[in-house]
């Protein structure tokens, strides 16, 4: 069995234990093993979650980024001119973050249906990913990763995380 619990309200650590008659003794001698580090503001539901955050920009526009649970940015959007458009962009990744992935640097690739991700190579040789909604507007970005297993990973983690019931933290809103 898998017993967890708060170590010290940012690390989760996870003690196995073997159930032997009606003793559960601590197999680890009473060390605990680090699983992950979760930020408070991620737990949700007892898993470390991601979260969109939408915040203002320099030059007043405003963009939401997706943050996995360990807190990674993992996409970022355009910049928007009100907070409503932003958040109906966050509703078009949520909406759209199950889509296929078109891989561009694979030679002869099938062009894919939007709404679709596309992986590509930029100009430094990097690995790229774009989400692209329905109308073939792009509504989210990664950044550069230095593998085609890293940017699918990108990939992955936003459909992991990208959920309608996702948290979305409004960093617009100013305290009094």
């Amino acid at each position: 069995m898998m017993i967890f619990y708060l170590q010290n309200l940012k690390t989760w650590n996870i003690i196995f234990k073997k159930r032997i008659g009606n003793l559960l003794p601590n197999l680890l001698a009473g060390a605990s093993q680090r699983a992950t580090t979760c930020p408070e503001s991620f737990f949700t539901r007892g898993v470390c979650m991601g979260k969109f955050v939408i915040d203002k920009t320099k030059n007043g526009g405003v963009k939401f980024n997706l943050l996995a649970g360990n807190g990674e940015i993992i996409a970022t959007s355009e910049v928007y001119n009100s907070k409503a458009a932003c958040k109906n962009g966050i509703q078009s990744v949520i909406r759209n973050a199950g889509s296929e992935i078109e891989d561009q640097t694979e030679k002869d690739f099938t062009v894919l249906k939007n709404p679709k991700y596309e992986i590509y190579k930029d100009k430094k040789g990097e690995f790229r990913y774009r989400l692209k909604a329905s109308n073939g507007q792009i509504i989210a970005v990664g950044e550069g990763y230095s593998s085609l297993a890293a940017v699918k990973n990108g990939v992955a983690s936003i459909k992991k995380n990208a959920v309608p019931d996702v948290k979305i933290v409004d960093q617009t809103v100013e305290e009094k």
